[in-house]
């Protein structure tokens, strides 16, 4: 995020990517729902004329459709979040880094247009 020209890590940040993985289980429970839809149309269409027939060509169609489509997107979050943990403890070890070299260097009172000079 950018805040009057700097950026901004949210302290936060691992928290949030790892908040997606509820997501992951909402997609989960979705894809459930679904299947037992599609089992219920199945069942309901029949298989005794061309009406039903029909029918469970489009219900293939369409319930395909939406299990491929939601997979994918559970994929994404998932990538999303794992690798956005990652990111954010790599970005917590630099600034940790970063700390340790100012202490390092004896610079930790160095006045900075961010600080007071401390």
């Amino acid at each position: 995020m950018v805040d009057d020209n700097n950026f901004v890590i949210p302290e936060d940040l691992q928290t949030r990517f790892q908040s997606l993985g509820s997501a992951v289980d909402h997609i989960a429970t979705f894809l459930t729902v679904t299947k037992g839809l599609d089992e219920d149309t199945q069942h309901a269409a029949g298989n005794d004329d061309d009406t039903s027939a029909e029918i469970n060509k489009q219900r293939t169609n369409v319930f395909g459709g939406i299990n491929e489509l939601v997979k994918n997107l559970s994929g994404l979050v998932d990538m999303t979040s794992s690798k956005g943990q990652v990111a954010a403890r790599k970005v917590q070890d630099a600034e940790q880094h970063n700390v340790d070299l100012v202490k390092s260097l004896g610079l930790e009172h160095v006045q900075t247009p961010d600080n007071s000079g401390g």
